[in-house]
């Protein structure tokens, strides 16, 4: 057992607040499971989860000369883990939000300017969506209706983002063909509009 091992919390935060780095790693292995579990509760994704641990712990050392004042670490580690979540949390609700809006926005742009034939394209994307395979139907759901991202899609899917951009780029392929063989040819952005959001 190392020295480290023997230290008591306040003896620790002692050492930290004085600017030890080595007493702030062993914090941080001893807490750090603690945040990312309750980030990844919340957020549902690994990637964003390890943004906030490290935005907590990043604080946690600018405040350091305050750490030996600290009565409970355990409620100090809360406070700023639920503050960077709450944070994180507001800023997702309003770009979803504003990205939904400019989403429909620019259909509604795109839609104007087809000519009367966007029913029966609508009808083709649709009938076409049906026959994709599960995790393609899943991937298109991620994106056309929830509004994620790449990154957020493969880390839902447990697939990598090339794998999720791969499949994109097939299903806006296929569509393709298959709306030149009924005689509509768009634009690849025109077509993106139907079946993904803007990005």
């Amino acid at each position: 057992m190392s020295k480290e091992d023997l230290y008591s919390e306040p003896e620790l935060l002692l050492l930290i607040s004085q600017g030890d780095e080595v007493a702030f790693r062993k914090l941080y292995d001893r807490y750090w499971n603690r945040v990312f579990s309750l980030a990844m509760h919340y957020l549902k994704m690994p990637g964003w989860a390890e943004d906030i641990l490290q935005e907590v712990f990043t604080k946690i050392w600018l405040k350091r000369e305050n750490l030996a004042e600290v009565r409970s670490f355990e409620d100090f580690l809360f406070i700023i883990t639920r503050n960077e979540l709450m944070t994180a949390l507001r800023q997702k609700a309003r770009k979803e939000k504003i990205y939904q809006l400019y989403a429909k926005d620019f259909e509604r742009q795109v839609l104007a300017s087809i000519p009367s034939s966007s029913g029966d394209i609508e009808k083709l994307v649709q009938q076409y969506l049906s026959g994709l395979s599960v995790q393609q139907q899943k991937i298109f759901t991620l994106s056309k209706h929830e509004g994620r991202t790449l990154d957020e899609i493969a880390a839902t899917l447990g697939i990598s983002k090339k794998t999720v951009s791969n499949s994109m780029s097939i299903m806006l392929s296929e569509l393709r063909i298959m709306l030149k063989s009924h005689g509509i040819s768009l634009p690849c952005w025109t077509l993106l509009s139907f079946i993904f959001p803007v990005v």
